[in-house]
């Protein structure tokens, strides 16, 4: 992880502070992978789009990279896309957070990192790690990939968010991230028919 954030630009203290970092200090746990040499040079430049100053340039990169997607490994690569979750830059992780939702779906390293999203606090001053818009991102793939609501919605008043959260928390541990299709009685993701 230590030359991914090197090779991506990234200081190693994971940079924790600076411009795009709308978040507060705290690490949620992540799957300790990092992303083959060949693409990580390819991600460097597009990474470092996404960090800049220039709107239009982030916008660019944040196509270039779903164009790419195929390239740098496709389904492949979510796994490695994940430590990315906990980038300080905010374009940074939407984008990243939209592939993993587009195309993460039956990995359960994908499922457990969006219920990450959704529910983790950071360790001081429980704040959220991520900001409403991309909590509600991850909760609104993980309904699609499950077919389960639990009501998640960020914009919604702390207890109700925390209750939602620690629900995908409780299919997590049930189901370890697993997503079984529905069944003929409606079943999905293992959970019973009622």
């Amino acid at each position: 992880m230590a030359l991914a954030l090197a090779v991506l630009g990234c200081p190693k203290d994971g940079g924790r502070a600076g411009a795009g970092d709308d978040r507060p200090a705290g690490r949620i746990a992540r799957p300790a992978r990092s992303l083959p040499r060949s693409i990580e040079e390819q991600l460097a430049p597009i990474l470092g789009d996404l960090r800049g100053n220039e709107y239009l340039k982030r916008l660019k990169a944040r196509e270039r990279l779903k164009n790419r997607w195929q390239e740098l490994g496709g389904e492949g690569i979510v796994p490695y896309l994940i430590p990315l979750l906990d980038e300080p830059h905010v374009d940074v992780r939407t984008a990243v957070l939209d592939l993993i939702a587009e195309h993460g779906r039956g990995s359960p390293e994908a499922a457990a990192a969006l219920v990450q999203v959704v529910s983790a606090r950071s360790a001081a001053g429980g704040y959220w790690v991520f900001n409403e818009v991309t909590r509600n991102k991850a909760a609104a793939a993980l309904r699609a990939w499950t077919g389960l609501d639990f009501g998640y919605d960020a914009w919604q008043s702390p207890a109700r968010v925390e209750s939602a959260g620690r629900k995908w928390k409780d299919w997590l541990g049930r189901t370890g991230g697993r997503i079984v299709p529905a069944g003929p009685a409606g079943a999905a993701s293992g959970e019973p028919a009622r």
